[in-house]
């Protein structure tokens, strides 16, 4: 159960995992979307990086060291701008 909440939670999140992994912690402003880019069905494996549960980036929900063994699935490519 916790898995696959981790996982809805993964690609509500603009469709997976974002290329903003240093973007905001804590009271940050949102973040800027520069560029989007569709991508197949691919399977990632976290080693670093954060899981947001916001589509604004603003609040982190977990850490990806703790799922270094957990595949997702990615969907779409996101490159943001802190502001």
């Amino acid at each position: 159960m916790k898995k696959s909440m981790i996982f809805i939670v993964a690609l509500t999140v603009f469709g997976g995992i974002g290329t903003a992994q240093n973007v905001a912690s804590g009271a940050s402003k949102a973040a800027k979307v520069i560029s989007t880019k569709n991508l197949k069905n691919s399977k990632v494996h976290l080693s670093k990086g954060y899981i947001y549960s916001t589509s604004k980036l603003t609040k982190v929900s977990h850490n990806g060291q703790n799922y270094t063994h957990t595949t997702f699935t990615r969907y779409s490519q996101i490159t943001v701008k802190k502001k």
